[in-house]
């Protein structure tokens, strides 16, 4: 999903169909400043949905997640599990409004954490927290760690360059021998390595140097 140059990874099961809003000249809710967008991920196998009135024909999906966009910022709710969404048909405002609601006390406890940290902080916490989406390709882990970086991202000031420039050396770093007593590869401590490492701060000062607010944030 990408708005404004910011681009975030949904946690759907592709592929995705934004929901439509069939009496609106656009497809989101609008409160105040605040947008919010729903998505609906692959569609279910119409065995899955016998106790709903649709067809195969509706896509309908039991996947959906909330894009909640303010003042150019974005920032993407959990995802809802078992809900039927059919992108096609639409959904009840009290959907949207329900993940409006959830989404306050988030945002705000977020920037208030996220603003306190410097720039290459946030970098490194980005660089850990895609090492371990890398390392954990399903489950929680993996789900945790993608809304993790998302979150690193949408409060940290890199080009995507940067973000791109750590996918490389993730992959050759989670090569590395971490084996445990019992022999098998410990990929927390790997991750938790990586993004301490000499050369993760090495890219984040490399793109860092060529932006001109970046020594503020350090």
């Amino acid at each position: 999903m990408t708005s404004d140059g910011q681009s975030l990874v949904l946690q759907l099961t592709p592929p995705c169909e934004l929901v439509k809003i069939d009496y609106k000249d656009h497809d989101y809710y609008q409160y105040d400043k605040t947008k919010v967008y729903i998505v609906a991920g692959r569609a279910a196998p119409v065995s899955q949905l016998t106790k709903w009135s649709v067809t195969a024909e509706d896509n309908c999906s039991l996947q959906s997640q909330a894009v909640v966009v303010n003042e150019g910022k974005m920032q993407l709710s959990a995802v809802k599990e078992g809900s039927l969404t059919c992108h096609a048909i639409g959904l009840d405002e009290k959907v949207y409004q329900d993940f409006f609601d959830n989404a306050r006390p988030d945002t705000a406890h977020a920037e208030m954490a996220f603003k306190q940290q410097s720039g290459v902080k946030l970098f490194q916490h980005y660089a850990q927290a895609s090492c371990l989406a890398t390392a954990f390709t399903e489950g929680e882990i993996h789900d945790q760690a993608v809304s993790a970086l998302n979150g690193y991202r949408e409060f940290g000031a890199m080009p995507l360059e940067a973000y791109e420039a750590l996918i490389m050396p993730i992959q050759q770093w989670l090569q590395k021998d971490y084996a445990t007593q019992a022999g098998k590869q410990n990929n927390l401590m790997k991750c938790i390595d990586f993004a301490e490492s000499e050369l993760v701060t090495k890219i984040y000062h490399g793109y860092a140097a060529e932006l001109p607010d970046m020594s503020k944030k350090n």
